[in-house]
């Protein structure tokens, strides 16, 4: 009798603690979808994860839907960028009892210089992101420490390889000359060894004058530009018609990507040096 009273309080136990803690994983949320990647390269299955900003839209003016902010002041942690690059953000942390980590704050107070705020698409920013990540989570939650640990060094171990693999076959191409139409991709053109020769549009919400066109041609045709990066969250219709008017081939990617950010890099790495060879036989 007692052995069977025993058994019956213990599997009472198991259920309460399955029902607080079992069932329903405990979310991560995100201003956009690139940083709830991030996050889950650091937190794995011990969180669900979601961001506010769909891959479709534009962070700069999005407007946050009343489950957004439910989800948001649910959430055990709240990231965003910062800055102008989701202004609505702010406020939404501070419905989150502090639970929020501000990437472009934390990667200031690395005291990293950077000048573009489009930090989670450079590849020489993003280790400070995970960084920030994984010790805001492991302050959270201190007994895994350890698990946020390793699955930083991991994380970053295989980026460091991605990004020199990078870097090496762009080193071998014969021209790396490159046109971006959104400034916020420059870095990543950059830092892999691509000389991007012009940015199209500083606003890429608005259209750039006939004669901006008209000198991005000219510059493009006399430095033998064979690729024209453009984004699917703008409208396409300049670039194209730039890259048809020098016969370069148009790269189109979306910055609010919801892949693993290396899985990106290595895409658009081998879009273009494909392109760039294609052009040049």
């Amino acid at each position: 009798m007692k052995k069977w009273i025993v058994l019956v309080v213990f599997i009472s136990i198991l259920t309460i603690y399955g029902c607080r803690h079992g069932q329903k994983k405990t979310g991560i949320v995100a201003s956009i979808p690139p940083l709830a990647s991030f996050a889950k390269a650091i937190g794995g299955n011990t969180f669900s994860y979601s961001s506010v900003v769909p891959t479709t839209a534009n962070p700069h003016i999005y407007e946050p839907l009343p489950d957004d902010i439910v989800k948001a002041k649910k959430a055990v942690l709240f990231i965003y960028v910062g800055d102008n690059i989701d202004p609505w953000a702010a406020k939404l942390a501070k419905e989150t009892e502090n639970r929020s980590l501000e990437v472009i704050k934390a990667i200031r107070q690395k005291h990293v210089i950077f000048e573009n705020p489009h930090v989670w698409l450079d590849p020489l920013l993003v280790p400070v992101i995970v960084q920030a990540i994984a010790d805001t989570l492991s302050s959270i939650y201190p007994e895994s420490s350890a698990v946020f640990k390793r699955n930083l060094e991991d994380y970053t171990s295989r980026l460091e390889r991605a990004f020199l693999d990078a870097r090496a076959k762009i080193a071998k191409l014969p021209n790396r000359n490159i046109l971006v139409y959104h400034g916020a991709w420059a870095p990543m053109l950059r830092n892999i060894g691509l000389n991007v020769v012009a940015i199209i549009s500083e606003h890429p919400a608005q259209e750039p004058s006939a004669k901006r066109v008209s000198d991005v041609i000219r510059l493009a045709k006399s430095s033998n530009v064979k690729i024209v990066v453009a984004e699917e969250n703008f409208p396409t219709k300049i670039p194209k018609k730039i890259a048809e008017a020098i016969g370069a081939k148009l790269i189109v990617v979306n910055p609010l990507y919801s892949d693993d950010f290396i899985v990106v890099l290595q895409n658009l790495t081998t879009q273009i040096v494909t392109a760039i060879q294609e052009g040049s036989s």
